[in-house]
């Protein structure tokens, strides 16, 4: 059927689309003489995120939405944090990964105590329909939406913490922006993550010392820094 430009078919019915707007003003000042003048911002929101392009497939118009698991969100993973506050929720690496997997965003985090050491890559990743491609658009049917979705409250099914990157008391980690763990992909539309990255600047001469027998202080280990800081990736 022939649509309006705010309406969307979703699930087979004929749904409008949500108007976010938000208006910018600003009058002269002594500092800033600029003419007194405004603009609108404006944003549509659809049950399956808000709309980044538009286009045609077949012919026909088409929205293009993206959508993130935390969207509405937001405020949730402040659990976790607390719980990093929290002495009695930090004492091991366990209690740690199990804080950890209480924020909803994607990061790399590390923990260390006087006997033990961790990583753990939190996220609230959606369990995905089979057969869906995070790197191509997908139809708004619920075939290929997040696998037990719910728009109205913007959940879904998600990995458990066993899924999730992580490691306990590893013989030495480097960090610097990490790119994904072994064996994952990067965020849905992240091509910039391939079998080269930054850290590979911290990681290939620590593990060439360690494996010569060197033992490092915090001045050789600064110094490992300090280099890999100042040297191009590209040309290494």
């Amino acid at each position: 059927p022939t649509l309006a430009a705010d309406h969307y078919l979703y699930r087979g019915q004929c749904v409008a689309m949500e108007q976010l707007a938000h208006v910018n003003k600003w009058t002269p000042t002594l500092a800033d003489g600029t003419a007194k003048g405004s603009y609108k911002l404006v944003a549509w929101r659809t049950k399956l995120g808000l709309v980044s392009w538009r286009g045609t497939v077949g012919g026909k118009p088409h929205a293009f939405t993206q959508l993130r698991s935390t969207y509405r969100h937001e405020a949730d993973s402040a659990i976790g944090f607390q719980m990093f506050n929290d002495p009695a929720e930090m004492g091991s690496a366990d209690a740690f990964v199990a804080s950890a997997n209480n924020v909803e965003y994607a990061f790399n985090w590390f923990y260390v105590n006087s006997t033990e050491s961790a990583y753990f890559n939190s996220g609230l990743n959606p369990v995905r329909a089979a057969g869906s491609n995070p790197n191509l658009p997908m139809k708004a049917e619920p075939a290929y939406e997040w696998q037990g979705f719910d728009p109205a409250t913007n959940t879904a099914n998600y990995a458990p913490l066993a899924a999730h990157p992580r490691s306990v008391n590893q013989d030495y980690y480097v960090s610097w922006n990490n790119k994904q763990a072994k064996d994952f992909g990067g965020a849905d539309g992240n091509y910039s993550f391939g079998a080269v990255h930054r850290a590979d600047l911290l990681d290939r001469p620590l593990k060439a010392g360690l494996q010569a027998g060197r033992k490092f202080d915090r001045g050789s280990l600064t110094a490992l820094v300090e280099q890999a800081g100042v040297t191009d990736l590209r040309g290494a």
